[in-house]
């Protein structure tokens, strides 16, 4: 009897481990959804990222200018004042990163939100300001002037500026960012 009951014992145990693992594989299993994105009218765009609600940033080459598209819909992100427009980036509320020309000719980052493009600034007197990525929390990160940054409600924070004292590291550019608030730079 005794032998009998260690077989049903491992025996349920045996079948509560595969169905654990049936389990586990089923939820595994992704979900994959295509979207075509009309080139009708923006014919040279090129596709630059996606966020979970389905936007894509579109660059149309030949015009310079950057979109949001979304279940067919177009939306301009406009410019800083001067001839072009490239989006890089965009987080799960919207918010979108790129570069503009302002009118004075220099290349601007810019962040977008809700029909307004705002100019996130400078590290000193760096004319070349290159946003790279944003997180799920508005924080934006990439380089100035050759110089890795932060940008936070406002404020452009120098990367080299958050580096202890006695470490041997000079941030160039920031290339990505993650929900944790981790910055992935080059150095």
């Amino acid at each position: 009897m005794k032998k009998h009951c260690c077989r049903i014992l491992f025996g349920l145990t045996v079948c509560a481990m595969l169905g654990l693992l049936v389990s586990a594989a089923a939820r595994a299993v992704p979900h994959y959804s295509v979207a075509y994105v009309s080139r009708l009218s923006v014919p040279d765009s090129v596709s630059h990222d996606l966020n979970d609600l389905g936007q894509v940033l579109l660059w149309d080459s030949p015009a310079h200018d950057s979109f949001i598209w979304k279940d067919g819909v177009m939306t301009d992100l406009g410019h800083l004042g001067g001839e072009w427009t490239r989006a890089k980036a965009i987080n799960n509320s919207g918010q979108v990163v790129g570069g503009s020309r302002t009118s004075g000719g220099h290349r601007n980052g810019f962040l977008w939100e809700d029909g307004v493009m705002t100019d996130l600034g400078m590290l000193g007197r760096s004319f070349n300001r290159v946003p790279r990525e944003i997180n799920n929390s508005g924080q934006v990160v990439g380089e100035s002037g050759s110089r890795g940054f932060i940008w936070e409600d406002g404020n452009m924070i120098d990367l080299n500026d958050l580096v202890l004292e006695d470490c041997p590291v000079d941030i160039r550019e920031a290339y990505d960012n993650n929900n944790l608030g981790q910055v992935l730079e080059g150095v």
